[in-house]
């Protein structure tokens, strides 16, 4: 059940969204509320953009107001301020001074965030720190990163110790790991066993899975595990990841792709970050766009933000803007207008 109105009141056993005011929602499994006062209780996902609202579920819990405290099991995203979230599997946080505690994902946009988790951690602001076992990507200034699989840092002045992967873009870096050693300053040492990434100039690599390039023209890139492209007209050709900042970048692999330029084409089996616009995206599992114009077809999540979206998938989906379509089979997210939505299990209105 979707609701944008005042005075709906919703009973469902899948999905029940509302954007209003004074809504009393009681559903099973999913709760989106965006405006004041709500209480919600559920046993999967309970979604808040407003203010003063108590949320517990097991699975996720989102909240973009302030002052929510939030329990749950497997995800938390948080937009707001003074938001505390102690989940088990992956937080999405846009806003400041957030205290998160997880064990497999999150990303952060604001500042002051420190994390602890076990896999992967995406930031984008200043002064995180961050210990997991598996992958980071930090954009901005001194962040400490100690890892055992992936880093990739942005930043300056980063000390980056991990068993497989590293990726630096700034100066004055030291990557010691086993595997992979990705650098795009210069005087850089790099050690590894099977990857190099370079994306000054004159650097050579030869590594046995991948190769990461940022630099200019003349690039060859043939690898079969991971490719990080921020320069222009790459072509890289792999099967499991790439990440890629550059203009007029063409990817095919099967698990995991980042994108922050334009005009990017996307295939892939898994997961799917754009902020660009014009992009096209078939995968099968999750999709999360901030721009305009994206086509999304996937399987099981659809995180949309932006205008004139369509997206068809089969469990969830989160669209902010405008003329959303979307027809799936478990829940859906709408804070615009207008939205037809199509469900099999039951829709109210009141």
């Amino acid at each position: 059940m979707i609701t944008n109105g005042r005075k709906h009141q919703c009973k469902g056993n899948k999905a029940t969204i509302t954007n209003g005011k004074k809504h009393p929602c009681k559903g099973n499994k999913a709760m989106i509320t965006n405006g004041r006062k709500h209480l919600c209780k559920g046993n999967k996902a309970t979604i808040t953009n407003g203010r003063k609202h108590l949320c517990k579920a097991n699975k996720a819990t989102i909240t973009n107001g302030r002052k929510h405290p939030c329990k749950g099991n497997k995800a938390t995203i948080t937009n707001g301020k003074k938001n505390q979230c102690k989940g088990n599997k992956a937080k999405i946080t846009n806003g400041k001074k957030h205290q998160f505690k997880d064990n497999k994902e999150m990303i952060t946009n604001g500042k002051k965030h420190p994390f602890k988790d076990n896999k992967a951690m995406i930031t984008n602001g200043r002064k995180h720190q961050r210990k997991g076992n598996k992958a980071m990507i930090t954009n901005s200034k001194k962040h400490q990163c100690k890892g055992n699989k992936a880093m990739i840092t942005n930043g300056k002045k980063h000390q980056c110790k991990g068993n497989k992967e590293m990726i630096t873009n700034g100066k004055k870096h030291q990557c010691k790991g086993n595997k992979a050693t990705i650098t795009n300053g210069k005087k850089h040492p790099c050690k590894g066993n099977k990857e190099m990434i370079t994306n000054g100039m004159k650097h050579q690599c030869k590594g046995n899975k991948a190769k990461i390039t940022n630099g200019k023209k003349k690039h060859l890139c043939k690898g079969n595990k991971a490719m990080i492209t921020n320069g222009k007209k790459n072509q890289c050709k792999g099967n499991k990841a790439k990440i890629t900042n550059g203009k007029k970048h063409q990817f095919k692999d099967n698990k995991e792709m980042i994108t922050y330029g334009k005009k990017h084409q996307f295939k892939d089996n898994k997961a799917m970050i754009t902020n660009g616009r014009k992009h096209q995206r078939k995968g099968n599992k999750a999709m999360i766009t901030n721009s305009k114009k994206h086509q999304c077809k996937g399987n099981k999540a659809m995180i949309t933000n932006s205008k004139k979206h369509q997206c068809k998938d089969n469990k969830a989906m989160i669209t902010n803007g405008r003329k959303h379509q979307r027809k799936g089979n478990k829940a859906m997210i709408t804070n615009g207008k207008k939205h037809p939505c199509k469900g099999i299990k039951r829709k109210h209105q009141l």
